[in-house]
């Protein structure tokens, strides 16, 4: 049998299980730059073989633009928290995954996948997610949001088992944001809080302190949606960017930053 017809295979048992197994319904957000029409067409083509449809999120390319250019974005808060101003590539995919939070509100569905491009996305992947809201609602109903492409076991504590794989309450939430899995009440919470409406650092860190606050974040032992090897497009090098490459962090403002996230976590695994 060739690669492809077993791929064909693959895929149809899949759509098959998909079809007759009740399932807790998401909607599928995909998060992609017009300009990144291949990482569109793949992202797509492994969605369509995953039997997921998912909502295209033009994502903000803010590559071409200094941050200040953008209104929700605080210069001087983002200095003291990160000891540098961000760029505008950050504030363009901070600003990505708001639209994508606000298209989730604005529908009907009670839970959203908000999927980067460069996903990576299993042909189980309508099922598992399925799986996994239905167990967590079960487990854990307050959670606001799981993490499904990084992983991070200290300041954690194991919830449940799905499918072999260990799901954590991540009081110290995972960076990077390729795959996640908000409900609503966090997506509502998250956009209404000083996280959703001013931008003072990059998405995941921001992320980050929102779910050590809450203490209210999930992920899985071994990410299902890791990122794919390719190149970031919030790096791409232009001649004209006004602020400079993306650098880290000095010490001291991660220490001022993490200081109240640590607070906060340790905070909450002792109430829970």
């Amino acid at each position: 049998m060739s690669a492809n017809n077993f791929h064909a295979r693959l895929v149809l048992q899949y759509q098959e299980k998909a079809d007759c197994i009740p399932m807790a319904y998401f909607a599928t957000y995909l998060i992609n730059l017009e300009s990144s029409s291949e990482r569109r067409t793949y992202a797509q083509s492994a969605m369509q073989a995953a039997n997921l449809k998912a909502q295209i999120i033009p994502a903000v390319d803010g590559r071409h633009r200094h941050a200040t250019d953008f209104d929700i974005y605080d210069e001087g808060a983002a200095i003291t928290r990160h000891g540098r101003a961000l760029i505008g590539g950050e504030v363009g995919c901070y600003l990505s995954h708001i639209a994508a939070i606000d298209a989730f509100l604005a529908s009907n569905s009670q839970f959203a996948l908000v999927l980067e491009d460069d996903a990576t996305i299993p042909l189980d992947a309508k099922t598992f997610v399925s799986a996994l809201i239905d167990q967590i609602e079960i487990s854990a109903p307050d959670w606001d949001i799981i993490h499904l492409s990084n992983t991070r076991s200290d300041f954690a504590r194991d919830c449940f088992k799905i499918e072999g794989h260990l799901v954590r309450r991540s009081y110290f939430f995972p960076m990077v944001t390729t795959a996640l899995i908000w409900s609503r009440q966090g997506a509502q919470t998250f956009r209404n809080s000083r996280f959703g409406t001013s931008i003072r650092g990059p998405v995941d860190t921001e992320l980050r302190s929102f779910c050590a606050r809450r203490g209210r974040g999930f992920s899985l032992d071994a990410p299902p949606f890791p990122a794919r090897p390719v190149a970031s497009d919030i790096n791409t090098v232009h001649a004209h960017r006004r602020n400079g490459p993306r650098v880290g962090s000095p010490l001291k403002s991660k220490i001022m930053r993490h200081f109240p996230d640590y607070m906060a976590t340790y905070w909450n695994m002792l109430l829970r």
